[in-house]
């Protein structure tokens, strides 16, 4: 065969099998979750746009940012309905370099659909500084409920007050709590009907000037079926405790099985602290105040020798000091 002749094929095979690779590639892979900044340095106190892209389909979506310090601040909490987009904020100190984390979970909120991050390089304040900015915090145990169910509803704020309301399609609803920032948990019964549902934290300064919004919006699926007309009760014999006091927890039960208890601390983790029989008598028992100043709540399930559920019940109290 002439040598030219052979270019051509070789040629004309290497331009084929270069062209199914990447059509392949477009028709596979699914779009990369991405965050980028308008600049790559910015004096304390600068505005910063950051904007992301995430996968098609409503995800909840967080974005953090990772002081030069080590500390954190959630710049953003919520459902993103996969068109991606851009926020601003200010950029604060310590002066180094700073990192921007964006993480997106599937809508049942387990698994990860991907994080990245951009950095940036702070620099002193070019005029005077800017307050101190403290992380604002909202998180709930879930990410989906029926309607009529229970949801623990954790914050933080900086010194100040807070108003925490419900936001269906960005009309206000009922208001949870507004009172002092302290750290804390509170229960919230979903009422709304099936979609979804939004919790807002509006955060005051002392004086009463705005400090900051945080935002985390959860899937509502229709009501179960009733359960069974049973029930329990959960008590503290104190309101408030010392971290590290004993906390005496008294319940009732309805019926034989199994009951569990968990604690959710005001950082909204939770772990299941005590786990035992009960031949439907009730008991009390001790736990230990977590070292968390703010509110905790525990929470104590009952359920049958076949594992379904039968009663619930919850309590909160006050961890007033360390």
């Amino acid at each position: 065969m002439p040598l030219l002749l052979r270019l051509a094929l070789a040629m004309l095979l290497l331009a084929v099998t270069t062209a199914g690779v990447t059509v392949a590639a477009q028709t596979g892979a699914r779009p990369d979750v991405t965050i980028a900044r308008d600049k790559a340095m910015y004096h304390v106190g600068d505005p910063i746009t950051l904007c992301y892209a995430i996968p098609a389909g409503a995800t909840p979506v967080e974005v953090i940012e990772v002081l030069a310090g080590g500390s954190t601040r959630t710049l953003l909490a919520g459902v993103d309905d996969g068109t991606g987009g851009c926020l601003t904020s200010t950029v604060t100190g310590p002066v180094g370099t700073s990192c921007a984390r964006i993480a997106v979970t599937a809508p049942d909120g387990r698994a990860s659909l991907g994080t990245a991050q951009t950095c940036f390089r702070v620099l002193p304040a070019s005029g005077p500084l800017p307050p101190a900015s403290t992380s604002l915090s909202l998180n709930l145990d879930r990410a989906e409920y029926r309607t009529g169910e229970r949801a623990y509803v954790c914050y933080a704020a900086p010194r100040g007050t807070v108003v925490i309301a419900e936001q269906y399609a960005d009309t206000p609803g009922q208001t949870l709590y507004a009172g002092e920032s302290l750290p804390g948990c509170l229960i919230w019964t979903v009422s709304s009907p099936a979609g979804s549902a939004c919790l807002r934290l509006d955060a005051f300064t002392p004086d009463g000037a705005p400090h900051g919004v945080a935002q985390r919006c959860v899937r509502l699926l229709p009501a179960a079926d009733a359960p069974p007309s049973a029930r329990a009760t959960l008590r503290t014999e104190r309101a408030g405790y010392r971290a590290g006091d004993p906390v005496q927890v008294c319940y009732t039960v309805p019926a034989a099985g199994t009951v569990a208890v968990t604690l959710i601390r005001p950082d909204a983790t939770s772990e299941v602290v005590a786990l035992l029989p009960d031949n439907g008598s009730g008991g009390c028992l001790t736990l230990v105040a977590p070292a968390q100043r703010g509110t905790s709540c525990l929470r104590l399930e009952l359920s049958t020798s076949a594992l379904l559920p039968l009663a619930t019940a919850e309590t909160c109290y006050e961890v007033i000091s360390q």
